[in-house]
């Protein structure tokens, strides 16, 4: 199934936007920044106390501005989906291809589990175009990811029939 965005974007190449996904949801994004803050504050805190270690301090600190380097470099990440093409951007680099340039698409999701606990689905993404380079991107999301990036698949594959779907 295919949902269109409510406002319509459109890219003077790529025609109208159909399904955007991107590298992190609101709901990690705000436990993300919850725990980074978390840590910060703690830090600043016991490098202020004069009783404490300024090591735990600062490992403190460092893991704060460590979860904020994870919440900048996931928040880049995207794939849209056009009406004639493609856009993978992995926070780098950003690729832009026609579905007609299209040779193959390789999808996998995998299931993450730690101690028996469900931490998030292993979302892996890659195109083939014809000449360039591959374009591909790593994604930690939910079912609700999984199905967009699977409506992006069946968007390519309705488009371009000849692009052949490969297996992990």
């Amino acid at each position: 199934m295919v949902r269109v965005n409510q406002k319509i974007e459109i890219n003077p190449t790529l025609g109208r936007l159909l399904l955007r996904q991107r590298g992190i949801t609101l709901f990690k994004a705000l436990w993300v920044l919850l725990g980074s803050t978390f840590f910060l504050v703690m830090g600043l805190l016991l490098l202020i106390s004069q009783r404490s270690q300024p090591g735990l301090a600062i490992l403190c600190i460092f893991i704060g501005f460590a979860l904020l380097t994870v919440l900048l470099v996931s928040s880049r990440k995207r794939v849209e989906c056009y009406a004639l093409g493609v856009i993978i951007s992995n926070g780098i680099r950003t690729h832009h291809i026609s579905h007609k340039e299209i040779v193959a698409i390789r999808f996998r999701a995998v299931s993450r589990y730690t101690n028996g606990m469900f931490m998030g689905t292993s979302i892996y993404f890659e195109i083939t175009p014809y000449a360039g380079r591959v374009a591909h991107l790593n994604l930690l999301g939910s079912d609700r990811d999984i199905e967009r990036i699977w409506d992006i698949v069946e968007v390519i594959k309705t488009v371009n029939p000849d692009a052949q779907l490969l297996k992990y």
